[in-house]
Formats: structure tokens, C-alpha cells, sequence
């Protein structure tokens, strides 16, 4: 959802470059997104080491807010990614998307 995502996610989101292109996938608590690496679908963004600390992603679709990163309202639409792992749960989040995303 380009028109509610953060400004960082619509410019180099994964939405915005697709696979195997560069991308800042990852957004981060001062708001800002972070990346620059070659992705070849959504679930090895949210596979990707670390992802759990980060506010959210900037996957196919638009901006998933990261469930275990305090705090924030709950998200309107229940579309989610789980890591392989199991340590992270993202969830799309059009409604509450910030402007850098």
C-alpha cells in the first residue's frame, strides 16, 4: 500500500525494487529505513538476522509492523510473517504505517 507507507519504504522498500534488487527492507527505531542488500521474497527479509529488533519491514505488499516492538496500536488488517525461527511476528499495518515507510 504505497499511499500509507512510510516515505523510506515507498522509495526502497521491497514493494518499490522487487527480487534481486538492492533494497532498505528494514525499519528502524529512529525511523528510518536500512538495508542495501539483494532480497529474493518476503520471508527471507523477515528470516534475515536481527530483524526482530526493528520497528517493522517494508515487504511486498507495503509496511508489516513488528508485533514484539513496543508499543503501538493493534494493526486493522491480520496479514502476517513469522520467522523461521519463531522469535518475530510481523503484521501489516496500512493504518498506522509511518511517513518513512
Amino acid at each position: 500500500d504505497k499511499d500509507n507507507a512510510p516515505p523510506c519504504c515507498v522509495k526502497w522498500g521491497f514493494e518499490k525494487t522487487g527480487p534481486g534488487q538492492s533494497c532498505w527492507p528494514f525499519y528502524q527505531s529512529d525511523n528510518q529505513c536500512r538495508g542495501g542488500w539483494s532480497f529474493q521474497n518476503d520471508q527471507e527479509i523477515v528470516d534475515y538476522p536481527k530483524t526482530c529488533g526493528d520497528k517493522g519491514l517494508c515487504l511486498t505488499r507495503g509496511y508489516y509492523k513488528n508485533l514484539n516492538y513496543p508499543p503501538g496500536p493493534t494493526p486493522s488488517t491480520p496479514t502476517k510473517y513469522v520467522s523461521s525461527n519463531g522469535k518475530c511476528t510481523y503484521v501489516f499495518d496500512k493504518d498506522n504505517a509511518p511517513p518513512c515507510c
